[in-house]
């Protein structure tokens, strides 16, 4: 789906909140309506946005195209809602390991940079959990892990989570730089 007129000034204002950042690369989905939030993010400066499909959207197979809600009927407990693929898809858990990687991967790539990840809620939901060591069943609750920094949205921009910490994937991500 195209970004609305709200999706548009959200990017404009994490826009002006990632310069503030001094954020030097962009990391995106490959998705058009990611690259089009990227493509207003990045404006008139000029910083380097990379593709990485780690960073896509969860696979729901079979589900593609239908509401979560059907989707979660599928599932018969918190367990397989978590761990049990879609037909044809992908679990939670396998959404997190992937995002858990490509952002390991993006960190060592650019050390000491301030990066921004642009996604989609349940991967970046799935990261947030990890990144601050929660059981994986917050994911099937209402709650946010955290309060979001910023007053862009809920759902795009995490923001520093441990300003100065190490991302280690090994060591339960004990932080992320600058993620969205």
């Amino acid at each position: 789906s195209r970004l609305t007129e709200t999706g548009k000034e959200q990017a404009r204002r994490l826009g002006i909140e990632a310069a503030s950042l001094g954020i030097t690369r962009i990391y995106r989905s490959p998705f058009e309506r990611v690259r089009a939030t990227c493509d207003i993010l990045v404006g008139q400066r000029p910083v380097p946005v990379s593709v990485d499909d780690r960073l896509r959207q969860l696979d729901c197979g079979f589900f593609n195209g239908k509401t979560w809600k059907e989707r979660e009927a599928f599932f018969k407990d918190h367990y397989e809602k978590l761990h049990r693929p879609s037909p044809g898809g992908e679990s939670l858990m396998d959404a997190q390991r992937r995002m858990v990687e490509a952002v390991g991967d993006i960190d060592r790539w650019n050390e000491g940079e301030a990066i921004l990840i642009v996604s989609h809620g349940n991967p970046l939901r799935m990261l947030q959990i990890a990144a601050l060591c929660l059981p994986a069943e917050a994911a099937l609750t209402d709650m946010r892990a955290l309060q979001w920094k910023s007053d862009v949205s809920p759902d795009p921009f995490i923001g520093r989570l441990l300003t100065d910490a190490r991302f280690d994937p090994a060591a339960a991500l004990y932080g992320v730089r600058t993620a969205a």
